[in-house]
């Protein structure tokens, strides 16, 4: 019998379909929504946590509930990089991304080493790895945990500066409304921030014994971007369409693997 596959994570969860109000009859906001969003073989659960609504402990609770004799997906946050870096002042920076060496390298921003950048997100990739310590240690016998990437950034310098507001909020806004000491990070730099990011998943799912899962390649234009017609209506996310894709890439790659424990693919 093919096992079920649970999904969790936070935004970027809602591209599999999650569907419903996040408010509970009592007026209170859920702090998590769980829903079926493929029937399969094999049946993949979508976990939606928002987690500051939630502790530490409740979080894990919650997760390892839902995980009962499944294969683990986590879809976890991924947006770092742009919370960070997406609003910078100028001169902004760009770097050679060592995996890419080819990528445009902006001559008139300020060259920094790729280490620099890379300590930069040793915070966030420390949170990775201590979630997935924390649900082993309550659930050892989950067998497969696969961090899964979430989707690379949006090439369309218009469509990003559009919806900043609605995204990031009127002081990021009004920051670059009020002359030029504030930029929008360039493109290419955004994608190198994201595969940066990205390859720190990857690295950190291996020294766990997990396994990483890396974006649909269909999902990707020639220049690595999303394609815009798997944008979502803001600045981050990916759209229904991308978590039809990514669903179908998840179950190839189940498919593909069996009972193995790949690295990658």
């Amino acid at each position: 019998m093919q096992e079920s596959v649970l999904v969790v994570g936070q935004s970027h969860v809602r591209c599999l379909g999650i569907t419903g109000s996040t408010i509970k009859s009592s007026g209170e906001k859920l702090d998590f929504m769980f829903q079926t969003v493929s029937p399969g073989p094999p049946k993949i659960e979508a976990l939606l946590l928002y987690m500051g609504l939630m502790s530490p402990e409740k979080i894990v609770d919650v997760i390892t509930e839902h995980a009962n004799e499944k294969i683990l997906v986590l879809l976890w946050q991924g947006n770092f990089h742009l919370s960070e870096y997406l609003i910078l002042r100028q001169p902004m920076f760009d770097f050679v991304y060592s995996s890419e060496p080819t990528l445009p390298l902006l001559r008139e921003n300020i060259i920094v080493p790729e280490a620099m950048v890379e300590a930069a997100f040793e915070r966030p990739l420390g949170d990775l790895h201590h979630w997935i310590n924390k649900i082993r240690a309550r659930r050892p016998d989950i067998r497969r945990i696969i961090v899964a990437a979430t989707p690379p950034p949006k090439g369309d310098e218009e469509f990003v500066r559009l919806r900043i507001q609605r995204e990031f909020g009127l002081q990021r806004q009004e920051q670059l409304d009020t002359g030029s000491e504030y930029a929008v990070c360039a493109a290419v730099v955004r994608y190198k921030l994201w595969a940066l990011f990205m390859r720190g998943y990857k690295k950190c799912a291996q020294s766990l014994d997990a396994e990483y899962l890396h974006i649909p390649v269909a999902a990707q234009d020639e220049s690595g971007f999303l394609r815009p017609e798997f944008y979502e209506d803001d600045v981050t996310h990916a759209n229904r369409r991308y978590g039809d894709l990514f669903l179908q890439h998840l179950q190839n790659y189940l498919q593909k693997t069996g009972d193995s424990d790949a690295s990658s693919l």
